[in-house]
């Protein structure tokens, strides 16, 4: 997911004390939750040190090298049906004793700095041991406890290029790859990451449906840490696919996040974004109303957080309408958080068209109480008549001070978003000329927010993004005349002129 989301800033990795990799779902404002990935396993158990070599052909206990002289046992790790031989599962013997000894060392010891310095000693010491894929699993184990994220992501790299199926290494990578995304998303690189994220993810499952259980491990403990891994897995694939606008992937595989983890903030947004996002004529067509209970679930999850409130309330009122004696927003939300998936059948009905809801508005408000959004929604919808009529009601009467984000500026004119529409989709939706030039050092910067306050003039209505279907929104620029900075002014309201039955707008920044 783009961090341009106006959704949570920030990851933070957990690196666990125990021999848990634990990891920290989003940080946003609100309270985060954590999600911990399944224990990693000494992965093999440390052999007992050698008293005297075996007599020749007896076997190794399972689960651990043979000492020279020994004849491997396979492993007691599970594989499952129909899926190839897994490296830890395979017969595994170190033939030179000094190799032995210096591998039974290194998993002996019990400072994690110490335990991953021998590791690495050994591994460049014997490049080719037969044991390297468990070695490296062991270091990653150590530099996890040591608190090194860093290196614990360079040992997974190590560890995916001799085995690219290494279940816990790719969670560990999808797991960190999608918190940098998130968190300190690179412009340039995004899409090439956001690709690698979807790999991850894809990889993480395939590799899933074949990962052995442990010598050991219960059955009932074993499905669990499948189980969280999924979750990490599906919510890495569809914040990649929904960062490359693949709507239809990041719908699947968030909707099965949020199934495994229904309680994780971050997919379940996710999953609310999927929904809401796609363009008009996007494949899957825009838009989904299921995406709203994720975005009333997010909320209820993120105990009300103002940003995620917003943005959910806003797009209700895009899909359901602006009419306050219909808005039942609040109950949804409350509804989302006392159930972990959306009801059988759930829908919200859609919206008045555009123009049942212009000749609404131009009937029932007066034209000097009318915002942006509401003078838009008339001058882009309405009959000829009645737009020229609410014009000339509001023409040369200042308007109260407003606050908009400049798109192009010089010292006589602004070009301003001031709807929220506008503000999304990076547009001008109106234009002010100033009653004086504006001096050099007040002249707003291009992307700032800034008060102002003028009277309208004039509109034009410019063409729908479908000029064949009857009920796309048409864009609206207004002209302002007498227009003045002012120091303050309240923030533009969240509301956007109304879609078409099923539209969506542009993803929220």
């Amino acid at each position: 997911m783009k961090s341009s989301k106006s959704k949570i800033s920030g990851f933070m990795v957990v690196l666990a004390l125990s021999s848990a990799i634990a990891y920290g779902q989003q940080k946003q404002e609100q309270k985060s939750t954590i999600t911990v990935l399944p224990p990693t396993p000494n992965t093999p158990q440390q052999p007992a040190p050698p008293q005297q070599p075996a007599p020749a052909g007896q076997p190794a206990p399972a689960g651990q090298p043979a000492q020279p002289g020994q004849a491997a046992q396979p492993a007691a790790a599970a594989v499952p049906p129909g899926c190839p031989p897994q490296p830890a599962t395979q017969k595994k013997e170190i033939k030179d004793q000094a190799e032995y000894n210096t591998y039974v060392n290194a998993l002996g010891q019990a400072n994690p700095g110490t335990k991953a310095q021998t590791l690495e000693q050994f591994l460049l010491q014997y490049p080719n041991t037969v044991v390297k894929d468990d070695a490296l699993e062991a270091l990653m184990g150590a530099y996890q406890q040591a608190n090194d994220a860093t290196k614990m992501q360079d040992a997974a790299n190590r560890l995916l290029q001799v085995n690219p199926n290494a279940v816990r290494a790719l969670a560990l990578m999808a797991y960190t790859k999608r918190a940098a995304i998130e968190g300190t998303p690179n412009a340039a690189t995004i899409q090439n990451d956001s690709q690698q994220l979807l790999q991850y993810g894809q990889k993480g499952l395939a590799a899933l449906q074949c990962f052995p259980k442990p010598a050991g491990t219960p059955d009932a403990e074993f499905e669990t840490q499948k189980k969280q891994m999924a979750a990490i897995f599906n919510g890495a694939a569809g914040s990649g696919a929904l960062n490359q606008k693949d709507f239809a992937n990041a719908q699947k595989y968030f909707t099965e996040a949020v199934q495994l983890d229904p309680n994780s903030l971050n997919d379940v947004y996710g999953a609310a974004l999927a929904y809401l996002t796609p363009p008009i004529g996007g494949n899957p067509p825009a838009y989904n109303p299921i995406g709203l209970w994720y975005a009333a679930r997010a909320v209820a999850l993120g105990k009300g957080n103002v940003q995620l409130d917003k943005y959910g309330h806003y797009k209700y009122l895009k899909y359901h309408g602006a009419d306050p004696t219909d808005d039942h927003w609040k109950d949804l939300v409350a509804q989302a958080a006392t159930q972990t998936a959306p009801p059988a059948g759930f829908t919200v009905p859609p919206a008045p068209t555009p123009a049942q809801q212009a000749a609404k508005l131009a009937q029932t408000k007066d034209p000097k109480t009318m915002d942006f959004a509401d003078l838009e929604t008339v001058f882009g919808n309405a009959e000829p008549a009645v737009s020229q009529q609410v014009l000339t009601a509001i023409k040369g009467v200042p308007m109260q001070p407003f606050a908009a984000v400049v798109m192009q500026a010089s010292p006589t004119q602004l070009s301003v978003a001031a709807t929220q529409d506008a503000i999304e989709q990076k547009r001008p939706d109106v234009i002010v000329n100033m009653v004086a030039p504006i001096p050099a050092k007040l002249l707003p910067k291009v992307g700032s927010q800034t008060g102002l306050t003028g009277s309208v003039e004039s509109f034009t209505v410019g063409q729908a993004a479908n000029p064949n279907d009857p009920n796309a929104v048409k864009p609206v620029v207004i002209t302002m005349t007498e227009g003045k900075l002012v120091r303050t002014a309240p923030e533009p309201a969240p509301k956007k002129a109304p879609a078409r039955k099923g539209h969506a707008a542009t993803r929220h920044q």
